[in-house]
């Protein structure tokens, strides 16, 4: 009950959160916001599974998405652009291991950054 108690106060915070970019940056950030929905979604859906099942499926999902993201930043070379979650595979996976619920939608905000090619680049010295 008390997992349960947490991860609804996470969609919560996940909610405001999601008010709080809409009021302020109506344009700027929708990939974040995206994100934002989708790592909630995710949360939401886990949550649903644990009640169902009676197993706590977070433990599984905090793991695999971060090692999912480790992996995707290789292959789409992270490391390259400006961004506060420009870390190396292990580096990202750490972060999101430990906190999944802001580093999750920042390194699915900058994948659709650069998917859409308008992520900026770090200069080369």
């Amino acid at each position: 009950m008390e997992i349960l108690r947490t991860q609804i106060i996470v969609i919560v915070c996940l909610l405001v959160g999601l008010q709080l970019l809409d009021y302020f940056a109506k344009r700027r950030m929708r990939e974040l916001q995206t994100a934002v929905l989708i790592a909630g979604g995710l949360l939401i859906t886990q949550t649903a599974l644990s009640v169902v099942t009676g197993i706590s499926l977070l433990f599984v999902m905090l793991p695999g998405t971060a090692l999912w993201a480790a992996w995707d930043s290789s292959r789409i070379g992270l490391r390259r652009y400006k961004s506060s979650i420009a870390y190396g595979p292990v580096g990202l996976f750490l972060a999101i291991s430990f906190l999944w619920p802001i580093a999750f939608p920042l390194y699915l905000a900058m994948k659709f950054r650069i998917r859409r090619g308008v992520a900026e680049v770090k200069p080369f010295t």
